[in-house]
């Protein structure tokens, strides 16, 4: 343990701040990423085709300033909207719930302006307007803030929320899970073991046969039955290494950098994303709280979640894209900077900054799992590690990949400039969380 003498409740005041001034816009959703110096979106214009995502697929829909600005925004919204939930509880500060209560009216307004396209239709609002994009994860996100507004908003707002929620589930289901995003697949197959907590928060709320139903139905699935909503099982992953050629699994994307470099380490370089254990929790903490059938087999899913996400947390506390996996021993070691300079250059795509860099946004996300999987799971040892996140993530590492060794190079640079929307409302989400259940944090940890 870390833990310091700062006072984190003037932390909290200094993102609340953050995000009041300089992430919420004109209609009261909050912006996923922006520039980091000046904390204000990247002009129109700034990326160019030298800039390495515009090689992504997903920029196409939107001037991509526009793309960073709302591309997770049901999720940066409802966290946000979660930690003045959390906040309330823990102060009673009607304040606080009137920026929930603001929250839940931009999220309102996204997601009745999508209702022309059809009934529980959710997009992605790049630029502000109504897109054909959609992610299960801007779901699941929003579906965790409903719920937690649901029980402190009045009777009114109470039954919006709950005719969004269900028009929301109803809608995947009659998607039967599979529905385009990006150039991925047309219609991609979402992950199904992400969608039970859709219907169990259905019936849990409105007793409707249908929910129950699917639920079931979902629930008897092999899919489901054997997979994590999000990242992986590290035993999967393990054994996927132990079964491969060095560097099989990269070969067919001509990673030459990375195969050269295991077959100099003869390891195996392991793709990790601690904040997945966040998005892959949330797929799970209804049917854990609201006592849905087969609490242990989701139970496990939980502790699955934290063990992969776990291990892209690194002694900093800072997550990692990546390890080092040695086969054999099952051992695992951090990239250092000497691998960092030999991967650096010629990795095509997405990954260079995912890879030769650390994240503020992924640390902050696997800190709010951490803190509420301590209530169910309490042996893991979770919140001791929440608590060190939280003391080590100022607003320097408030960011979406950290460039600590300045090796990006100059078409990736800009990705260690942006400040991330989701890490600043999961730490707050987190620390309010930790607030409301144990009413003060001291500096050596918790107390009641």
């Amino acid at each position: 343990m870390i833990h310091n003498n700062v006072d984190l409740s003037i932390r909290a005041e200094e993102f609340e701040n953050l995000v009041e001034n300089h992430l919420v816009d004109s209609s009261g959703l909050l912006y996923s990423l922006i520039e980091f110096d000046t904390l204000k979106p990247f002009p129109h214009g700034f990326f160019t085709e030298a800039k390495g995502f515009l090689r992504w697929s997903g920029a196409r829909h939107a001037d991509f300033s526009d793309f960073l600005l709302y591309e997770n925004v049901g999720m940066v919204t409802g966290a946000y909207l979660s930690a003045m939930v959390r906040k309330y509880e823990a102060t009673k500060n009607p304040a606080a719930l009137q920026v929930a209560y603001r929250c839940f009216a931009a999220l309102k307004k996204l997601f009745d302006r999508c209702q022309a396209v059809e009934e529980g239709y959710y997009c992605k609002p790049y630029g502000g307007q109504i897109s054909d994009q959609v992610s299960s994860d801007q779901y699941i996100y929003t579906f965790a803030a409903l719920d937690l507004f649901m029980k402190y908003a009045d009777a009114p707002h109470k039954a919006q929320a709950l005719d969004i929620l269900c028009k929301m589930a109803a809608w995947w289901i009659s998607k039967k899970y599979c529905y385009p995003y990006f150039d991925f697949g047309n219609p991609l197959e979402w992950p199904l073991v992400r969608f039970p907590v859709f219907s169990w928060l259905g019936w849990h709320y409105t007793g409707n046969e249908s929910f129950k139903s699917e639920f079931a139905r979902l629930s008897e699935l092999e899919d489901v039955k054997k997979n994590v909503p999000f990242g992986e099982r590290w035993v999967d992953v393990v054994a996927r290494a132990k079964q491969q050629t060095i560097a099989h699994a990269w070969d067919e994307i001509n990673f030459s950098a990375i195969v050269r470099l295991e077959k100099k380490r003869n390891l195996r370089l392991i793709h990790v994303n601690p904040e997945t254990t966040q998005s892959g929790f949330l797929s799970l903490e209804g049917l854990l709280e609201y006592g849905a059938p087969n609490r242990e087999l989701w139970l496990i899913k939980a502790r699955t979640l934290y063990d992969y996400g776990r291990k892209g947390i690194g002694a900093d506390f800072l997550a990692s894209g990546f390890v080092w996996l040695d086969p054999e021993t099952e051992t695992l070691s951090p990239v250092c900077a000497d691998d960092l300079i030999e991967l650096n250059c010629t990795v095509p795509l997405s990954a260079p900054c995912s890879m030769v860099c650390k994240s503020g946004m992924g640390a902050a996300m696997f800190c709010r799992a951490a803190v509420a999987l301590d209530r169910y799971i309490p042996d893991l040892g979770s919140l001791d590690l929440a608590l060190d996140i939280l003391h080590r993530l100022t607003k320097n590492e408030m960011r979406w990949f950290i460039d600590e060794h300045r090796i990006l190079t100059p078409a990736w640079e800009w990705t260690g400039r942006v400040f991330s929307g989701d890490a600043a409302a999961h730490w707050l989400w987190a620390y309010w969380e930790i607030k409301a259940k144990y009413g003060v944090i001291k500096p050596q940890g918790v107390t009641q």
